[in-house]
């Protein structure tokens, strides 16, 4: 009679972690190019004179499936040098969706209504200029407020003239539809994705800050997308909770156990 077959095979193990690695580098890769897309200045085209606009495939899906009403309120100084940018990127948004609304408070201009947004969102006082724009989406009852100082990223560089040397801030890259998709993300859904860190074989930590090695970056940048990062221990009786739609095994160090290879088969 044949020997019968293991039920967990070295095949086994090795098919179920390069699985594992390629999901992984599937999510690692998708996230990088909405965070690259998203990075492009001024990279945007109009390819009609219908206003026909060039978000990323993963913007147009979202808007094209919100069915709820969502005001979207800029509270911006119209004289910022941003201003247009931000309201025309907003304005592409209402168009391949109307359900999305977009108006703007003028805070320097407009008092009155200036007060009453700053009370209904419950807006910080602040004197630093850089701290009084924000970008508000709302939609039944779930409210996201962003500072406006967030969707531009600057650089400073050095200048030398014949007297001193100076330092200028150059504006390097917009991220105007990563961070208003994100929003539009957290207030049309009901809760975020979740995306859990195995730990317990030396992996690398998603708190961790170091430039070259750790992962809190990354962390960030899901948080941006909307997905949070959680720990998870699969050892003793823990299994992969039912909310995860994305597992990372950061460099391990060690072997994960055969137990824990069946839990995330």
């Amino acid at each position: 009679m044949a020997k019968e077959k293991p039920s967990f095979s070295l095949g086994r193990k090795w098919g179920i972690g390069f699985d594992v690695v390629v999901r992984t580098l599937v999510v690692l890769v998708v996230v990088v190019m909405v965070n690259h897309l998203a990075g492009k200045f001024f990279e945007r085209r109009y390819l009609s004179s219908a206003a026909q606009i060039d978000l990323s495939p993963r913007t147009l899906s979202l808007l094209k499936s919100v069915t709820n009403d969502v005001k979207i309120t800029l509270y911006y100084d119209k004289d910022d040098n941003f201003y247009s940018t931000v309201r025309t990127l907003l304005d592409d948004y209402s168009r391949v969706n109307p359900r999305l609304k977009v108006t703007t408070v003028d805070y320097l201009r407009d008092a009155a209504r200036a007060v009453k947004v700053k009370n209904d969102y419950q807006l910080p006082s602040a004197a630093d200029k850089s701290e009084k724009n924000f970008v508000i989406f709302d939609s039944e009852g779930r409210r996201n407020v962003q500072n406006g100082s967030l969707l531009v990223d600057y650089q400073t560089e050095r200048t030398t003239n014949v007297n001193e040397m100076e330092f200028t801030r150059k504006a390097v890259a917009f991220r105007g539809e990563m961070m208003f998709t994100s929003m539009l993300l957290a207030v049309t859904s009901a809760k975020p994705m979740k995306a859990y860190f195995l730990e317990g074989h030396g992996e690398q930590s998603i708190t961790d800050d170091d430039d070259e090695m750790g992962y809190s970056k990354f962390g960030g940048l899901l948080v941006q997308n909307y997905i949070q990062p959680a720990k998870l221990s699969l050892l003793g009786t823990n299994a992969v909770p039912d909310d995860c739609n994305l597992l990372v095994i950061a460099g391990p160090t060690t072997a994960l156990a055969d137990i824990e290879l069946d839990r995330i088969n």
